[in-house]
């Protein structure tokens, strides 16, 4: 991932488009936008940048060929020539709108960007479109006295559709990064944004196998192994880390050693097995039968190895060492209880 740190914004072009089923057009700026403020230009790197931070990869893509996938076409234009950064917006935006095509996609703004770094081996294209605009209230002085007033305005800390562009020297593939605000995941990004515009795939690079992994992993063990098997607690705990450790110790993760290294059972190999397929292909996953392991989504994940107890009293148990708790039965009261060990309090 490149350092977003080190980028300069260079230029920068606003266009409007609509909806092409309401007939809306679009319009096109007839110039750059003069950007002379230091002050301001500082603010835009930032609200083009920072949402993008640890965002998944993705790639262009195109069934046949991928010259004629239209985004990559006008991008790569711009990265061989800068100078033709106004023409090839204008392209964009039009392919936009084009692909604007549904009754309740909004009308909006739309900007496009050009950063690169100091030694010009790391350039890239942002494209924007601003849906929504945000009320903001303004205090103003009028002699001696103060009142309040509203002015529509975009929110910093909210980009409403995004994407970034990023062509390097040190690598041959376009990296893509995508935002939608509207979108409560990653896979619930709008269909027209993704892939009717941009038409991308995730890059299933080793950080994104190692994640996806382990979210594999983490519905296996609520799903199927607390749900459907019945497992007790301490054997899902056990489970989690089993996994962990599993993929901690080795460079590779290999499915095979996997199920006899973390799952014993015939039964809950089986299960494993059917959850896994039936996951990577609702997902549209590469079958993970071997890779390397990103060290670094490992530990991420290592907060989530945790289990949970729910009792009807209405007490919530997150256990992750179950070796210091006991349970029993009270014959007094005719209730279950937990016992649990302890040196000292936190």
């Amino acid at each position: 991932m490149i350092d977003f740190d080190k980028l300069f914004l260079e230029k920068v072009v606003i266009h409007q488009v609509g909806n092409k089923v309401r007939n809306e057009g679009y319009q096109i700026s007839e110039k750059l936008v003069s950007i002379e403020d230091n002050n301001l230009k500082m603010i835009l790197e930032k609200y083009f940048l920072q949402l993008f931070v640890d965002k998944d990869t993705y790639n262009f893509h195109h069934d046949s060929e991928i010259s004629l996938n239209e985004v990559y076409h006008f991008t790569k234009l711009v990265f061989e020539n800068s100078a033709s950064f106004y023409e090839q917006s204008v392209n964009i935006v039009k392919h936009l709108y084009n692909s604007s095509d549904h009754p309740n996609i909004k009308s909006g703004d739309f900007y496009m960007v050009y950063f690169t770094d100091e030694s010009n081996t790391v350039k890239v294209a942002g494209i924007f479109k601003a849906e929504n605009k945000d009320t903001f209230l303004k205090v103003d002085k009028d002699g001696g006295s103060f009142s309040f007033s509203y002015e529509k305005g975009l929110n910093l800390n909210k980009i409403d559709k995004g994407c970034l562009v990023i062509s390097s020297d040190y690598d041959t593939n376009y990296e893509v990064l995508i935002i939608d605000s509207s979108a409560k995941t990653d896979k619930s990004i709008a269909k027209y944004w993704e892939i009717n515009f941009l038409n991308v795939r995730r890059h299933q690079n080793i950080e994104f196998k190692t994640k996806e992994l382990l979210k594999i992993n983490d519905e296996f063990s609520k799903k199927i192994l607390e749900v459907e098997l019945k497992k007790k607690p301490e054997k899902v705990l056990e489970f989690k880390k089993k996994t962990y450790e599993y993929i901690n110790e080795n460079r590779e993760f290999d499915n095979k050693e996997f199920l006899e290294k973390v799952l014993p059972s015939i039964e809950d190999k089986k299960k494993y097995t059917e959850f896994k397929q039936k996951y990577e292909e609702k997902h549209e996953l590469q079958p993970m039968e071997r890779f390397e392991v990103s060290k670094s989504a490992l530990q991420k994940s290592k907060q989530n190895i945790v289990s949970k107890m729910r009792l009807d009293t209405g007490v919530d148990l997150r256990i992750t060492n179950f070796e210091y708790l006991e349970e029993g039965y009270d014959n007094d009261t005719g209730m279950s209880f937990v016992k649990i060990f302890f040196n000292s309090k936190k």
